[in-house]
């Protein structure tokens, strides 16, 4: 399950990293449109990130887990391989913004179905196990890039955008033989015997064994009399989520001083991590003139690789107590400055090592962010507290295009110099909140 959904992860970073070497080819191309391409592009991919969001939760409810995740693929494969041959910018851009819709509405659901699937003390282990794929997809993109284009500016962005693809359709191939429906959700639509057949299967396949699950009809019993327990009282949380109540509960007491910190962490790390992303390959074709093309598109592959280690570190840092949660999340924002400042001001050793060492600790930052949001707000308001997080990060995705554009008319460097001044004051204001969940018994904070 953990590959399969992986597999969801490479093409969600492979179809995101290829937007932004799309996007200095395109700026050249379509100079004359009157549009511009760095903002109009990034803008509709983000928005239909977040309307697509909005959507994961009913559908996935009605339809269960399987067919919506197998429509994604198909979905993905269609507008991916559509937009490499349209020749007209808003054709382009309006397919993109679907694309985007799709990304959006899978990101979510693939979570939700491995929390179903997995035991609550690995649970954190695999979802960042699920980002290494993700990173996986970004570096697939550059290498595809670097096979398929003459320089940063020029090139073949039909191949490009095909070959990126690719992942979608194997994606598609193995949900059609390998995925199953998720069991819990079986059980909860009253769906039993489906669900024992399903978990049936999963024993076999996780204990390499040929005996099988041997559950009593009263083990039977008890589990589905859990689960539909478990129903009721996600149904009462889904009808309370969005509520005027449940959203004040969000600024009752000290959470008066956490929330608006909690949201300035997730707009600024959405906003700077696909920010370097997105404008990358732009500022290496800027800065060419000190380099060759093929060495640009190598240190891009490198600048990529550079975040591999981060779910060993996030692993490794996020139960030290002398770090935890929120000192190892303020830190690690702190370094990202560093990484920025420095890129900006092209210290030694260089522009591509210090934008690594930002895109490393932006994404230790964004690991380490997941695991703190999900742990700070007590179980009465955690949903609430977790949905409205994100999506106030979506906003800083959706307003980062215009942003970077803005900016890169000012300097070519002054984007990073404006990222490492945004996660300079995130850093420093993540210490000052009053809460640090290492070692917490969640239930502690309900009361």
């Amino acid at each position: 399950m953990i590959l399969l959904l992986g597999l969801l992860g490479l093409a969600d970073g492979s179809e995101s990293m290829v937007l932004s070497f799309v996007v200095p080819i395109y700026t050249i191309k379509y100079a004359n449109s009157g549009i511009n391409v760095e903002t109009a592009l990034g803008t509709a991919v983000y928005v239909g990130c977040l309307i697509g969001a909005l959507f994961t939760g009913q559908i996935a409810d009605k339809y269960g887990r399987r067919r919506p995740l197998i429509a994604s693929t198909v979905l993905l494969t269609i507008f991916g391989s559509l937009s490499a041959f349209l020749s007209n910018l808003i054709g382009f851009i309006i397919c993109r913004g679907l694309l985007g819709v799709v990304i959006g509405f899978y990101s979510p659901l693939s979570f939700t179905v491995l929390s179903e699937v997995t035991p609550a003390n690995v649970r954190g282990r695999y979802m960042a196990l699920i980002g290494a794929f993700y990173t996986l997809g970004e570096l697939t993109a550059c290498v595809v890039a670097y096979l398929t284009l003459d320089s940063l500016t020029s090139g073949n962005t039909t191949a490009l955008l095909l070959i990126t693809t690719v992942p979608a359709i194997i994606s598609f191939i193995c949900f059609m033989i390998f995925l199953d429906e998720s069991p819990r959700h079986e059980l909860i639509l009253g769906n039993s015997e489906n669900a024992f057949r399903i978990l049936e299967k999963m024993y076999l396949c996780n204990n390499k064994s040929r005996e099988g699950l041997k559950l009593t009809a009263e083990e039977k019993r008890e589990i589905v009399e859990v689960h539909t327990k478990d129903l009721l009282r996600e149904q009462q949380e889904e009808a309370s989520a969005l509520s005027f109540e449940n959203v004040k509960q969000l600024f009752d007491g000290v959470y008066i001083r956490i929330t608006p910190l909690v949201w300035l962490n997730w707009f600024v790390l959405t906003m700077t991590f696909f920010g370097i992303q997105y404008i990358l390959p732009t500022t290496m074709s800027a800065l060419r003139q000190h380099q060759d093309d093929t060495s640009s598109l190598g240190q891009i592959i490198l600048s990529t690789i550079a975040e591999f280690p981060t779910v060993l570190v996030a692993a490794t840092i996020i139960d030290v107590k002398f770090l935890g949660r929120k000192n190892s999340l303020g830190f690690a924002l702190l370094m990202g400055t560093v990484g920025c400042i420095f890129s900006s001001a092209l210290a030694w050793p260089g522009f591509i090592f210090w934008v690594s060492v930002a895109r490393f600790f932006f994404n230790l930052s964004f690991s380490l962010n997941y695991q703190y949001t999900s742990e700070l707000y007590p179980t009465k308001c955690r949903a609430t507290g977790n949905g409205m997080a994100s999506c106030v990060g979506r906003f800083g995705g959706i307003i980062m295009p215009a942003i970077c554009s803005m900016l890169g008319k000012i300097g070519t460097l002054a984007p990073y110099v404006f990222f490492g001044v945004a996660t300079l004051v995130s850093g420093l204001l993540t210490f000052t909140i009053p809460i640090d969940t290492t070692g917490l018994t969640l239930g502690n904070l309900d009361t």
